[in-house]
């Protein structure tokens, strides 16, 4: 049996629903990670400038010459938040601690797991086989 209510939407509301959920993700993508931030060093902030910060720090992200925009987003990010009135000092530790969350950590589980896949590989090819023991 269908689902009568997204029978409905997808029918007569395709694009606006597919609207709606794009800018729930973008807007998960930010209150997720920097509000919490934020809110961790007792801030009142608005969504405005974490919008803003966000943006222009992805945009620097992207036409950056460094991979992810190493470098450079760590100095936009700082720069936007203290045009709107924020701390400079605090919207320097937000920015690297968000920086970490979203490119440092990954890229270190991702090393950790790249180097696990590899030694298991490498112990394969040598005639190496894992033993257990009961």
């Amino acid at each position: 049996m269908r689902n009568p209510i997204a029978s409905y939407i997808f029918r007569n509301h395709f694009l606006a629903a597919l609207f709606v959920l794009l800018i729930g993700w973008i807007l998960y993508q930010i209150r997720e990670i920097l509000i919490i931030i934020f809110i961790s060093f007792k801030t009142d902030v608005s969504i405005v400038p974490i919008f803003a910060g966000y943006s222009i720090g992805y945009l620097f992200r992207i036409i950056s010459p460094t991979p992810q925009g190493i470098g450079i987003v760590e100095g936009v990010m700082p720069y936007v938040f203290g045009t709107f009135g924020i701390d400079i000092a605090l919207a320097t530790i937000v920015t690297l601690i968000y920086r970490g969350i979203s490119i440092w950590l990954p890229a270190l589980i991702g090393f950790v797991t790249f180097n696990l896949i590899t030694k298991k590989y490498k112990g394969e090819e040598n005639g190496e086989s894992r033993t257990t023991i009961s």
